[in-house]
């Protein structure tokens, strides 16, 4: 699922689950696409007329100046390229296209740095190996599109990665699956922003 806020409000949008039993049992994994919002002081959830184009999850939410940008991820089919801006207006939502992803990305990590969103590793497709690079999109130049940095190339390659800022550290927690179920191996990086520079 994707989450974030604007105008006050909480927004959710897709996502997957198991509805009919747990995929242990052989449950069917179920893709959504509905946008629900929670305003601020209200007591429940209202579902949006409109519906996100395509069912779609594990991507990046971003929220960033009233609005939830909406970052590739995947379906039932394929990984996605596409980006959107999602704005509560008040009385539903309004969707807008940012640049595209220059390739397919899904479970990935990503953050805001100022007015840069970082997406970091991440996969590209549902057989694919997970990849070591990031992409970069300043948000005062979409014009330039997403641009690709090689600051993680010497990173381990993790299938999974969580990013988060400390004051002026962002730090990176990995997960590696290897061959047996419980061959996991925990990571954690940390880098400055003058990286990018």
């Amino acid at each position: 699922m994707f989450a974030g806020v604007s105008n006050e409000a909480i927004i959710a949008i897709g996502g997957a689950n198991f509805p009919g039993a747990s995929p242990w049992e052989g449950g069917k994994k179920k893709w959504y696409d509905d946008i629900f919002v929670l305003e601020k002081g209200k007591k429940g959830w209202v579902r949006s007329a409109h519906n996100f184009p395509g069912t779609c999850g594990y991507g990046v939410s971003i929220t960033y100046k009233n609005q939830l940008i909406v970052i590739g991820g995947s379906n039932a089919n394929e990984h996605l390229t596409q980006v959107m801006g999602v704005v509560w207006n008040g009385t539903d939502v309004v969707l807008t296209n940012y640049p595209s992803l220059p390739y397919p990305l899904a479970q990935m990590g990503g953050l805001l740095i100022e007015d840069m969103i970082v997406l970091v590793g991440g996969s590209q497709s549902a057989t694919s190996v997970s990849i070591r690079t990031c992409l970069i999109l300043d948000l005062k130049n979409l014009k330039a599109g997403w641009q690709q940095n090689d600051t993680f190339r010497a990173l381990p390659e993790f299938s999974r990665f969580v990013v988060f800022t400390m004051e002026m550290v962002t730090c990176l927690v990995g997960k590696h699956r290897g061959s047996m179920p419980k061959a996991i191996s925990i990571g954690i990086f940390c880098w400055m922003p003058t990286t990018f520079s």
